[in-house]
């Protein structure tokens, strides 16, 4: 049983964290709730999102809370990180070029720029996939999953940095050597 005292505390203590978590929680049961169609009425999903979302608040610990926080502040910063690269390589002017094919299929001896994401979207993928993966360590999702991190783990920021670097180099080597 919930007494006002607590409920007095949780409220005061209610921040972006707990907003983000509330939202997240809201947002993926109202979703497969709206892909079930079930219930078929849209408040009662609704109304079932928002008190999960708020059972959610009132189970999670604080520090799960933290580390939601912390993830999705690290993840903006990628996002970011990457909408500088984008602008970079299309500023670089970094382009594949493809032969472009009629309607048949046959080729019509005209070369088509592609972006360098759209011709490699398995690599591209799996970058995605390892930066996900170190924003989660990162985060301290290793201590939250209940692993212990070995001392000097920070080391793996820095090997990320030089293998970006050198990703960056590799890209400026391959476009100097199509002209």
């Amino acid at each position: 049983m919930v007494d006002g005292a607590t409920v007095g505390t949780f409220l005061q203590r209610l921040g972006f964290a707990d907003i983000l978590l509330w939202l997240l929680t809201f947002a993926i049961v109202y979703g497969v709730l709206g892909q079930l169609n079930i219930p078929k009425s849209k408040e009662a999903r609704a109304i079932i999102a928002i008190v999960t979302g708020l059972l959610v608040l009132f189970a999670v610990p604080t520090a799960l809370i933290s580390f939601i926080a912390k993830m999705s502040t690290s993840f903006v910063l990628v996002a970011i990180g990457l909408l500088v690269l984008l602008v970079f390589l299309e500023a670089a002017g970094i382009k594949h070029k493809v032969p472009h094919v009629d309607k048949s299929g046959k080729p019509t001896g005209k070369f088509e720029e592609m972006p360098f994401f759209s011709k490699h979207p398995y690599i591209m993928g799996i970058t995605f996939l390892i930066i996900a993966i170190l924003v989660f360590v990162g985060a301290g999702g290793l201590s939250v999953l209940g692993w212990k991190i070995p001392y000097g783990f920070d080391i793996i920021g820095v090997v990320f940095l030089i293998a970006i670097i050198i990703a960056i180099l590799w890209i400026m080597g391959t476009k100097d050597e199509e002209q």
